[in-house]
């Protein structure tokens, strides 16, 4: 049985080890607020202990095109559903992805402001609220836009499950559902092929395998959600489940 729950770029002086092999990419980086916090006396990046800057460059290239889409598409699928006041918007992006990684103004509203500028999304005053305060709204581009997103997903937006729950959050608003089983059936593909995050050479090792009781314990829970999450798939596409899943 393949266990399921993928693990992200394990954090390394050297170069990045991957402890499965669905991970997007590998990069030899610090993260993004660890660059952050480590800048010279112009305010530049500055090298830290077995790192150049040029690699910090690169993680901070790599987060942003890899969260700013998913970031974007959950303003974009929440103003679908009717026009919001920007704090509101706020509160319901930070529900949706807050609890794996925290939304920063520093981060939503320079998106809103680039959806805004690319005639996705516009932003009215609200004279209710009074003062600094707007409401956004959803344009007909926008809209489009969307739909293509959820239409055509990136591979690590299938593979990655945080990136997924952000595309399943808002699948229901493709209208067809042909489409919608597109996107189901190339989860549930991935699901099915042989994973885990610890290997033998080339083969995933199975949990009954495993000593360590935590990592036993990662690996069973791993397992149980894939199954669950499978079984879901398989009902919302009609399908009969294997007789050995």
């Amino acid at each position: 049985m393949a266990e399921h729950q993928r693990a992200g770029p394990k954090k390394a002086r050297d170069s990045t080890v991957v402890m499965n092999r669905y991970s997007v990419k590998s990069y030899h980086s610090t993260t993004v607020e660890n660059a952050a916090t480590h800048m010279d006396a112009r305010g530049r990046p500055a090298a830290l202990p077995g790192r150049s800057i040029v690699s910090i460059r690169i993680s901070i290239r790599c987060d942003c095109e890899t969260i700013g889409p998913m970031l974007e598409l959950a303003i974009l699928g929440f103003l679908a559903e009717g026009a919001l006041p920007g704090h509101e918007l706020r509160r319901r992006v930070s529900h949706l992805t807050g609890y794996t990684r925290p939304v920063s103004d520093g981060s939503l509203y320079p998106a809103i402001n680039r959806l805004a500028k690319a005639g996705l999304l516009e932003r009215r005053a609200d004279p209710q609220a009074g003062g600094a305060r707007y409401v956004l709204s959803l344009t007909e581009a926008g809209r489009t836009e969307m739909l293509d997103r959820l239409r055509k997903p990136a591979d690590h937006e299938i593979t990655d499950h945080t990136r997924f729950y952000t595309v399943l959050s808002f699948l229901s608003l493709l209208p067809d559902a042909a489409e919608r089983h597109a996107v189901l059936r190339r989860r549930l593909q991935f699901l099915e092929e042989p994973a885990s995050f610890f290997y033998d050479g080339e083969r995933p090792v199975r949990a009954e395998e495993v000593a360590d009781p935590y990592r036993r314990g990662m690996m069973l829970t791993a397992r149980a959600t894939s199954r669950a999450e499978r079984a879901w798939i398989r009902e919302e596409l009609g399908e009969t489940p294997p007789e050995n899943p």
